[in-house]
């Protein structure tokens, strides 16, 4: 098993592109966990730590939709070896069903612009 860290501004999409899956930061701390979004639109498993506060939705979401593992810092390492990578369906499943959100606004906007 290899293993990336990544903490630069603007390389992100980088680090994730050479990834299998992804433990997304900050959550291990009581301050609360950075974004998952982008890790899933790439249809990336994802793990966070149990402090998901600043990210409550989606992660509430993609941890019950089975996209997203929420884990303890004493359980990581086992946890990324061991846990089954869930199908490339489910992952695509939920991020269809939390995207789009521009085009449904601007779809619902449209009627109330017209004269």
């Amino acid at each position: 098993m290899d293993v990336l860290l990544g903490d630069s501004l603007g390389e992100m999409y980088f680090y994730l592109g050479l990834a299998d899956r992804v433990v997304v930061g900050g959550g291990f701390q009581a301050k609360g966990s950075h974004n998952i979004i982008e890790p899933l639109a790439l249809k990336l498993p994802v793990l966070v730590g149990p402090h998901i506060q600043t990210i409550e939705y989606p992660a509430v979401e993609a941890i019950a939709a089975g996209a997203c593992l929420q884990t303890r810092a004493d359980r990581l390492v086992q946890d990324v070896l061991t846990w089954p990578d869930p199908a490339p369906e489910v992952i695509a499943r939920f991020t269809e069903a939390h995207s789009g959100a521009t085009a449904r606004t601007l779809a619902a906007l449209a009627p109330l612009l017209r004269p």
